[in-house]
């Protein structure tokens, strides 16, 4: 049975009484704050997921531990039960980054323990899912496809539900150009995040707007440029409500997107979800020598955090550096026009 959710409410006393000590802020200079005090609110989501799952599954499946006090109910022998669980519903890789996740919320909570054993069973798991030096090859092909379907639509007259798909394959472009996490994606203003520059669109986010609060600066190519223009002059004011607010991802629901409708829109036109595409840029600039490249176009605060997970701060230069190397690919990939 696949695993489910179980929700903060439900945790026994004890559980809760750790999580909210590892959170635990202070304005007292002399006081202590949690272990994962300084963790952003997303990045608490996270841990929470991660942990209410694994509650989830031991009230369903091991019952008899659930009792028991926090840090004698993730075993080893728990942990690989837990991971079996997941494999039917979740890829290699998946299964170890929710590993990964509980180790690091079983760490915040009891940081005197040994959590170890968690890191070598997820590591295990990502590296049998591992699928190297391919994903390169597959931004490049997914970039000309998006590039395509947005070419035939141009030819069609616009209607309301040709603009949502022309939408869609626009953010599969975008998300091919410049990998940005989803919710940066959803949250883009007109004039806010995304301003003219020239003969081109740019991207602009604030620390404050950030995962990691580092600022976020980049160019679009002229081509993505054009396409931006089309979709604001033509298809855009098409979309339900798409005037009555900024947001540049137009719902039919007269609001902007949200981060999960990103996430299905690129799974349901590529079949990858967002974040692999920010892992196949990173893998391709780690393959060619240049982690440091890689860092900033994925907006990494720790070029640590790149290599762990993703094998110019100048955002602008590895943006740039990603977009040639696509459009390069594309013109190789295209139809000959000689006889």
């Amino acid at each position: 049975m696949k695993p489910s959710f179980l929700r903060f409410a439900f945790w026994p006393v004890p559980y809760r009484k750790a999580w909210d000590r590892a959170f635990q802020t202070t304005e007292d200079i002399f006081g202590d704050s949690g272990p994962a005090a300084h963790l952003s609110g997303g990045s608490r989501r996270t841990l929470l997921y991660a942990l209410g799952t694994y509650l989830g599954f031991l009230k369903s499946n091991a019952s008899q531990v659930f009792g028991l006090t926090p840090p004698q109910i993730v075993t080893a022998d728990l942990a690989r039960e837990y991971s079996q669980a997941l494999e039917p519903s979740h890829r290699l890789q998946s299964v170890g980054i929710r590993l990964r996740g509980l180790r690091h919320a079983c760490r915040s909570m009891y940081p005197n323990e040994n959590w170890d054993f968690l890191l070598r069973i997820a590591s295990r798991y990502q590296h049998a899912g591992v699928k190297r030096h391919r994903f390169a090859l597959d931004i490049a092909e997914i970039s000309a496809e998006s590039i395509r379907q947005l070419d035939r639509l141009r030819l069609l007259p616009p209607t309301k539900l040709l603009s949502l798909e022309y939408r869609d394959w626009l953010i599969v472009a975008l998300v091919c150009e410049m990998p940005l996490r989803r919710r940066n994606i959803a949250q883009i203003m007109i004039d806010k995040h995304l301003r003219r520059s020239g003969t081109r669109w740019s991207l602009f986010f604030e620390g404050s707007e950030t995962k990691n609060h580092e600022p976020i600066e980049g160019p679009l190519p002229i081509y993505l440029s054009d396409l931006i223009d089309d979709y604001l002059a033509r298809w855009r004011p098409l979309i339900p409500g798409a005037s009555k607010h900024a947001g540049l991802w137009a719902s039919s629901k007269g609001v902007p997107i949200k981060a999960g409708k990103v996430f299905e829109i690129v799974k349901l036109r590529t079949g990858h979800p967002p974040h692999e595409f920010r892992k196949g840029a990173g893998s391709f600039h780690a393959r060619h020598g240049d982690v440091a490249i890689a860092k900033d176009l994925l907006a990494h605060a720790d070029q640590r955090t790149t290599e762990m997970h993703y094998v110019e701060r100048d955002t602008f230069r590895a943006a740039r550096k990603l977009q040639e190397v696509l459009r390069r690919q594309r013109e190789r990939a295209a139809p000959s026009s000689s006889p």
